[in-house]
């Protein structure tokens, strides 16, 4: 069972914590370049974008795991094909 959701939860968690860590993070940016103050205190920002960026990374790891645990090369180039894959033949 967990090796079949492993897959999705990987996914999940990748995009969850993309979509908690690009905005909090690019708020940080903006907040020190634009040297505005937040409605609401900075330290909450920060905890979400760690959040956001361990899910992150919790996702890259479940992602590669699941790619090793299956054998999956479909991203790598094949053995001894370096030449005709990059021609494009």
């Amino acid at each position: 069972m967990l090796r079949r959701a492993a897959r999705g939860v990987g996914l999940w968690a990748f995009w969850l914590g993309l979509v908690l860590a690009i905005p909090t993070g690019s708020y940080q940016y903006l907040g020190g370049l634009l040297d505005v103050h937040p409605p609401f205190d900075l330290y909450v920002v920060y905890r979400v974008h760690y959040i956001g960026a361990g899910l992150l990374l919790f996702g890259v790891a479940a992602l590669l795991t699941d790619i090793w645990m299956r054998g999956d090369r479909s991203f790598l180039v094949p053995k001894g094909q370096w030449r005709s894959y990059l021609r494009g033949a």
